[in-house]
């Protein structure tokens, strides 16, 4: 295995202008080409395919992946799909698949699963270590196609256009996706959203990250250091020299979602005790993203989300609202008493969920529910949490707001993004 030697990024490093641009690089590097190697029936009586993919050459390293697509038996849509983003092919392709056929089913959809995002093992390393190293490579060589999210991107790109050439030939002409991926597949998701104009929507899923520099301050205020989940970027200097930069390194806008347009509707998951974040996160960047964009935040739930029927369901559900154009009406407004939520869309149920905690630290708070009254006034539904419930909790709180939103013969379920409201001194 190849010896991994520690780049120290220094200051100077930062003034490196990028010469490349995300659309510039998927538009560069190449065309994928793909072949079928399996065609059978799946157990719940749709068809599966499994295609083997070269999605691009990166830096002379042909990236290659598992693509399996699969159609249900009854096929409510013919011009859209989803698309998972996951990790290393597993040894038994088909059984991992699937654990996914139930949503296609649901739905009626075609679904694609791409795996392999990122090749990988590549230089001894995987995962985050491996996006660090490939940092750390654009500041030692200034060459500017380094950067690990760009062949990522590229992949997901390449998938749409082979899954497309395929499904034609199945008498299946599919126009849009929806995307899909949890972490660093979640970090593509959201570049992905921003520069391909098929995407039909995206949920990416417990990458609670953009506006890096923001979040690593945050993550210095909150916890006197960095959030050892982020360990590998931390070794190389990368976190705290985006911390306390001056400007925003070119590199972070680059890979950064934050500083892109993605004007597609977005549903943002994730658990409310992930430890790669603060509580709070999501306050550095969700007002800022273009309409529509909604949020799901799971009480007592981690970076792995356990209650992985509840996100199946959030997205079978996002999937229909997106094709049928029937997103529903939400919006909050933080007060300096709590959480206002406000819709005009009929209401199932409103509950309110809060953690506490003597530091700023929520990572192992146990989340705990109230249920809350709802009014409506004019078509407008409000609830809130109380002033007096807040200072009644004599430490630092953190509490978000769920809404059971109805749409049709569909329950969405939303929730504000979490709020820290601080003790008193």
């Amino acid at each position: 295995m190849r010896k991994l030697i520690v780049i120290l990024i220094s200051a100077s490093v930062f003034s490196v202008i990028f010469g490349i641009t995300l659309s510039e690089y998927i538009l560069s590097s190449g065309q994928p080409s793909y072949e079928l190697t399996t065609s059978t029936n799946s157990i719940v009586g749709g068809k599966l395919f499994i295609l083997d993919m070269k999605s691009q050459i990166w830096r002379g390293i042909e990236w290659n992946h598992k693509v399996v697509i699969y159609v249900p038996k009854k096929l409510l849509y013919k011009s859209e799909a989803i698309l998972f983003v996951s990790g290393s092919a597993p040894k038994n392709i088909i059984g991992e698949a699937n654990k996914y056929l139930g949503i296609a089913e649901l739905v009626g959809a075609p679904l694609i699963i791409l795996f392999d995002i990122p090749n990988q093992p590549l230089f001894g390393l995987r995962e985050d270590a491996l996006i660090a190293y490939t940092f750390a490579k654009y500041f030692e060589t200034q060459e500017e196609d380094w950067p690990l999210l760009l062949p990522m991107v590229k992949s997901v790109i390449s998938t749409m256009d082979c899954t497309q050439d395929f499904l034609k030939s199945q008498g299946i002409k599919i126009e849009k996706f929806l995307v899909t991926g949890a972490s660093k597949r979640g970090w593509t998701t959201y570049l992905t959203g921003a520069v391909d104009n098929r995407v039909l929507g995206i949920v990416p899923i417990v990458y609670d990250n953009l506006n890096m520099r923001e979040q690593m301050k945050k993550q210095l205020e909150y916890y006197g250091t960095f959030s050892e989940q982020i360990r590998d970027y931390t070794k190389y200097g990368f976190t705290e020299m985006v911390a306390k930069s001056e400007e925003v390194p070119e590199l972070v806008k680059l890979v950064d979602p934050y500083y892109y347009e993605i004007n597609v509707p977005k549903l943002i998951i994730a658990g409310t005790n992930d430890p790669y974040w603060v509580i709070d996160s999501s306050e550095l960047y969700f007002y800022d993203l273009s309409e529509p964009k909604y949020v799901r935040f799971i009480p007592n739930d981690v970076h792995n989300l356990k209650n992985t029927m509840e996100v199946f369901s959030a997205i079978r559900t996002f999937f229909i609202l997106c094709v049928e154009r029937k997103l529903p009406d939400f919006s909050w407004e933080m007060l300096d008493d709590g959480v206002k939520i406000v819709t005009h869309d009929e209401v199932e149920y409103v509950k309110g969920w809060y953690a506490t905690s003597e530091s700023l630290d929520f990572r192992k708070s146990k989340w705990e529910s109230v249920d809350l009254e709802f009014h409506n006034q004019d078509g407008i539904i409000t609830s809130f949490f109380s002033k007096s419930f807040i200072n009644s909790i004599n430490t630092n709180i953190a509490m978000l707001v769920e809404v059971g939103i109805v749409k049709g013969d569909y329950v969405l379920t939303l929730t504000t993004i979490p709020k820290v409201y601080k003790k008193a001194k």
